[in-house]
């Protein structure tokens, strides 16, 4: 798989497997499967892609009605420990780069 900076924000396989199964939900790993907390990989569906996951991460994070505060307040401690600041800051720099890009975008279609 091509690395365009998401693959190495995402979690090695094993680091997935253990979030998905903390937060009971597939988690994207940085070799492009979902695994889901159990020793079954869950293969992505025709036309699933690294940009589907960047996708639903983006809508998980626009339709949480928490601000930040109060979601680190209702989170488990354990949920947390693969989050940490730095990618946090390689998230929110990928972000910022796709928000110039698509801007670019918009104005190149107009």
């Amino acid at each position: 798989m091509p690395n365009n900076g998401v693959s190495a924000t995402l979690p090695s396989p094993e680091e997935a497997n253990r979030i998905a199964a903390v937060m009971g939900r597939p988690i994207l790993a940085a070799d492009g499967q979902y695994y889901s907390g159990e020793e079954v990989v869950i293969e992505p569906g025709p036309g699933s892609s690294e940009a589907d996951g960047v996708v639903d991460a983006i809508n998980a994070i626009s339709d949480c009605p928490s601000d930040p505060s109060t979601w680190l307040a209702q989170v488990d401690p354990e949920e947390l420990e693969h989050l940490w600041a730095g990618s946090v800051d390689l998230a929110i720099d990928w972000l910022t780069e796709l928000r110039q890009k698509l801007w670019e975008t918009r104005l190149r279609a107009k």
